[in-house]
């Protein structure tokens, strides 16, 4: 898979990730949903005032879909951390402020609310919010 270079590219992939969530059938919210769930590095984004997290996992790769990302075995934050930061310019950090928003959001979208992603690593956030 193809690592994003564009801004343009990013809010695709927020979008389409959003509608999982938000529109799409029981499997893909609940996919969705732990990706949420697991993820360790989170892109904000705001919505209807709404702040909405998503992983980088699957925004870092250009035109990304459930299918796609379920059959790659070669998806990797640590490729697609670096790809979000140039685009954004800052990397992701542990920001407390932000993680009690992600908490929330959990809340709000009833998932469990982890301080951890998968493997026990912190949560962390790029701080400019799209």
């Amino acid at each position: 898979m193809k690592l994003i270079t564009t801004m343009e590219q990013l809010k695709k992939n927020i979008a389409t990730f959003d509608n999982y969530l938000i529109k799409g059938t029981f499997e893909q919210k609940d996919w969705a949903k732990k990706r949420i769930l697991e993820g360790i590095c989170f892109v904000a984004y705001s919505i209807n005032n709404e702040l909405r997290f998503a992983p980088s996992r699957f925004l870092g790769y250009v035109d990304n879909e459930i299918d796609k990302h379920k059959l790659s075995k070669t998806k990797d934050g640590r490729k697609t951390n670096p790809a979000i930061s140039i685009i954004l310019g800052c990397k992701p950090i542990l920001d407390e402020k932000l993680l009690k928003k992600y908490l929330d959001y959990c809340g709000k979208i009833g998932i469990e609310k982890r301080n951890y992603g998968s493997r026990g690593f912190v949560r962390k956030f790029w701080g400019k919010i799209l």
